[in-house]
């Protein structure tokens, strides 16, 4: 019998392994084979919907390379602009999805902490990760947060507490752009009263594609902010784009939760396998990130020997979001490292905490009401019942 020689490619991968798992998600995701046609559609609905578009901050660190732009270069003041030009009402920015999911998130380890397990609580915002689980470790279930990911979060807040604010007329249209291929079929999710959180998603390169038919040279192109209606997201909602983001932003809130200050920066690098413990009031964590799913096993395999580890962050692609599949490709590793440093400093910049943003703090006094709250559960559980 012959043996299969272990390859790996340039993060150190598995190749076989890797590239069996990405030929699984290549059978089931749901890709924009025309996204121009698509849009054309999308824009003949305007009559009967709003045309509500949120952006991904891993896209706006990518989509300037289609431009002939410097990698890492951030783009996202000109996409803004950009979308309001080809037709779109209002423009969001995925961060404020993921400061209200990284609040939730910490609420949820918290009860955990409190109720001593079970551990480790595993993330849930990649949608790669997701499929994994679910198809390669189902007894992982009672242990992934069973929270939806940012983009379903804002895409639910749209539909419900924005529309209403803002005085939609129409039923919003939520189109995503995303830097995931997965992130279509993630999209599939509906909330309890059985509409989509999110109607359509668009990669990074999709929606580059509908630009340049639409005449728009994004270098060139002039800068707008998000809609004052919908605010922004906060710095610890922008790195949720780069792995360890997520981890970073879940401990700090759980800092401010049990009074405590908690600055976590030891994971702001590209390894694929990034473990600390960290002290939190009366806690003591082993929290652990990862990027490429068969190191996921190597984690796994630490937890069987004995190792405990208290919260996982897992995503499927290079360096997180910033690698996706649906991105300007190659990802190779210095082009993964460009867009997390501008990542980084775009999230630098906004310096303030998802507890801080004064969108986030309006959401919940005039609609959520508290964190973990039950109208929270219906719109941000990922396994309620419909």
């Amino acid at each position: 019998m012959r043996r299969r020689v272990k390859k790996t490619n340039e993060f150190g991968l598995d190749r076989w392994r890797y590239g069996k798992f990405l030929k699984v998600c290549a059978k089931i995701v749901i890709m924009q084979a025309d996204p121009i046609g698509k849009f054309n559609e999308i824009c003949g609905l305007k009559k009967e919907r709003t045309l509500c578009v949120q952006i991904a901050p891993a896209v706006r660190v990518a989509l300037g390379e289609e431009f002939g732009m410097p990698i890492g270069t951030d783009v996202t003041k000109k996409l803004v602009w950009a979308m309001r030009k080809i037709g779109a009402e209002y423009v969001f920015d995925t961060p404020l999805g993921a400061d209200i999911i990284a609040m939730e998130e910490a609420n949820e380890l918290k009860k955990m902490l409190e109720a001593g397990g079970p551990f480790p609580v595993f993330t849930s915002c990649c949608a790669g990760w997701m499929l994994f689980w679910k198809r390669a470790h189902p007894e992982l279930e009672k242990n992934v947060c069973e929270l939806v990911a940012p983009q379903m979060a804002l895409g639910a807040l749209i539909k419900t507490y924005f529309a209403r604010v803002s005085g939609m007329k129409k039923e919003p249209y939520v189109l995503s752009i995303m830097p995931c291929l997965l992130k279509e079929q993630e999209a599939q999710g509906t909330m309890k009263d059985g509409r989509k959180y999110v109607d359509c998603v668009f990669t990074t390169k999709d929606i580059a594609k509908v630009l340049k038919s639409e005449g728009i040279d994004l270098k060139n192109a002039p800068e707008e902010e998000f809609d004052k209606i919908s605010g922004m997201g906060s710095g610890e909602g922008a790195i949720f784009g780069a792995s360890g983001g997520v981890m970073e932003a879940a401990l700090q809130n759980l800092g401010k939760m049990l009074g405590e200050k908690v600055e976590f920066k030891e994971f702001r690098n590209e390894e694929n396998m990034k473990k600390s413990t960290v002290k939190i009031g009366k806690y003591t964590l082993n929290v652990a990130a990862v990027w490429g799913l068969p190191n996921v096993d190597k984690l796994l395999a630490e937890m069987t020997e004995g190792k405990v580890y208290h919260f996982v962050e897992v995503m499927a692609c290079p360096g997180g979001c910033i690698g996706g599949g649906g991105q300007p490709l190659p990802p190779t590793p210095d082009v993964v490292k460009a867009r997390a440093a501008a990542m980084r400093k775009y999230a630098d910049m906004l310096k303030i905490s998802a507890k801080e943003n004064p969108k986030v703090d309006e959401i919940y006094r005039a609609f959520l009401k508290k964190v973990g709250s039950e109208i929270g559960h219906e719109l941000f559980s990922s396994r309620k019942k419909n």
